[in-house]
């Protein structure tokens, strides 16, 4: 293979990738690491490429071989994360771990939330369980931390730790396969505080997500469901609508909107509203792990690529097994999963 056809190569990885042919890209991205030419390139465009091998593998649910190759670019540049800094000055020791066998006896670990959504800050948590039994951790502060049950797992400072480790980064560590690992009962988040009962009739609806335009759906697209089963009173579930939105969503008699939520902790009545509906319809976001992490019955709609957490062309999720999960099977192509949606409630 020379240089030019190498270059290629790589190229022709990345556009399986965003064809969805992850089989395809595994075989080139495979080809390209492994060859001598890997050496040479920069070490941005060898993370990009570990990071695209990694996430193919585990897409592919070739979980081990993804932990194995997993990296991130924060390594390389740590200065650039604002948590991670402020774990260094308060505590210039600290090490990062990339294996729990670093860890000694007596030794403590701090978890800090790096770069994930909040869906991934509840996700993760389901795992404090299993990693109870290989370490001595706490987790950073943050601003989820409200949402969980045990206080005394959290801490202010870095002070005192020896190793610390990106909470999205769990799942490495323990080498996670959720095909393994899929039956939690861990009770790990606080209860609602309280059941609207006013809300049983409705059915939540979250159709965006404010970090991810791929992940959201155009509103309008919802006209068919809400003309469709008009029997069903839906609430839109969302912190901010701009005016088109109010003024699409008010022409449906069976259609309301939440108003001013969520005005002090992130998701704090969310969390209430998603425990009192009748079942949940959401995108991939947090709102689908605290539907999962309540055992509502949910509707998950997925782009395209989806994350590796929903498993690869599933219909159930191995996390959650109230979950019905309807993806895209043509990229940005909302319709036909509104339709299979439409179908299936």
């Amino acid at each position: 293979m020379d240089l030019k056809n190498y270059n290629s190569l790589i190229s022709y990885a990345f556009e399986n990738i965003n064809c969805g042919k992850y089989e395809d890209a595994l075989k080139n991205l495979e080809s390209i690491v492994s060859s001598k030419f890997y050496n040479y390139l920069t070490v941005d465009l060898q993370l990009l490429l570990k990071r695209g091998l990694s996430n193919t593998y585990l897409k592919l649910e070739k979980y081990e071989e993804g932990w194995m190759h997993y990296t991130y670019s924060w390594i390389k540049k740590p200065k650039r994360i604002k948590e991670l800094e402020k774990v260094y000055q308060q505590n210039k020791s600290i090490k990062y771990l990339k294996s729990l066998d670093q860890i000694k006896k007596g030794e403590k670990l701090l978890i800090w939330h790096l770069d994930g959504g909040y869906g991934d800050f509840i996700y993760q948590l389901r795992l404090m369980k299993i990693l109870a039994n290989s370490a001595d951790f706490k987790i950073l502060n943050g601003k989820m931390n409200y949402l969980l049950k045990d206080k005394e797992l959290t801490v202010t400072s870095a002070k005192g730790f020896e190793w610390h480790l990106p909470l999205l980064e769990i799942p490495r560590v323990l080498n996670y396969n959720p095909i393994k690992y899929n039956k939690f009962n861990f009770n790990y988040l606080i209860n609602p505080s309280k059941t609207n009962l006013e809300l049983k009739s409705f059915v939540g609806l979250i159709y965006k997500t404010e970090n991810s335009e791929s992940r959201s759906i155009d509103y309008k697209l919802l006209n068919k469901l809400f003309l469709k089963k008009n029997n069903i009173r839906f609430l839109v579930i969302q912190n901010k609508f701009n005016y088109e939105e109010v003024k699409f969503f008010s022409s449906f008699n069976n259609v309301f909107l939440t108003k001013n939520i969520d005005r002090k902790n992130i998701f704090e009545e969310t969390y209430n509203v998603i425990n009192s509906v009748k079942f949940v319809i959401s995108v991939d976001t947090a709102v689908g792990h605290i539907a999962g992490y309540l055992q509502k019955r949910t509707f998950l709609l997925l782009n395209f690529f989806g994350h590796y957490y929903w498993g690869y062309k599933k219909k159930i999720s191995y996390d959650y097994p109230h979950h019905t999960i309807i993806q895209q099977q043509t990229k940005d192509d909302w319709v036909p999963v509104i339709d299979d949606l439409i179908s299936s409630i």
